[in-house]
């Protein structure tokens, strides 16, 4: 399955500052959620061009954000509920041109979109599938976003210890 966690452990900011954690934590748990909330946006902008075959089900609207906590870590965990996930890796990475044969039948039968003419093969060349890097471009997007967070959770810190 593909997915992506944002973890933080907040023991280590009550061993480390005492009495400052207090004012710390409620930050960092808004702001990491606001960063995890950034990220499912992104995601499902970059997913929003593929459609599943059988309907009108965008890829987009198959990611989900769902938080956890074991004892002092919290995570919130991005996955895509997609069925069949080499379907998303073919989409992430692309796929060169390649021949479809029935598996299981000895022809394949679909319908043309275009005509509604039902349409029998016993192969078809496939041209292969751009590659769309959805993660790739959400990860670029994401990084920064994440930094600045780190980077306000320390100038924060630095602050209320008077540095």
């Amino acid at each position: 399955m593909i997915e992506a966690k944002f973890s933080y452990d907040i023991a280590v900011l009550k061993k480390r500052m005492a009495a400052l954690s207090n004012k710390v934590i409620p930050y960092m748990k808004s702001t990491s959620k606001q960063v995890a909330e950034f990220a499912l946006q992104k995601i499902k902008y970059f997913t929003r061009a593929p459609t599943y075959t059988k309907g009108a089900t965008k890829l987009a609207d198959l990611w989900e954000m769902t938080y956890s906590r074991k004892g002092t870590v919290e995570n919130y965990i991005i996955k895509n509920t997609y069925p069949i996930q080499d379907v998303i890796l073919f989409f992430e990475e692309g796929t060169n041109p390649h021949v479809i044969r029935p598996v299981k039948a000895s022809i394949l039968r679909w319908v043309d979109e275009d005509s509604g003419d039902i349409i029998f093969a016993r192969s078809v060349m496939h041209p292969g599938t751009i590659q769309h890097a959805m993660l790739a471009q959400t990860e670029k997007l994401v990084q920064p976003e994440f930094d600045k967070y780190i980077q306000k959770c320390f100038q924060m810190t630095d602050r209320m210890l008077g540095k």
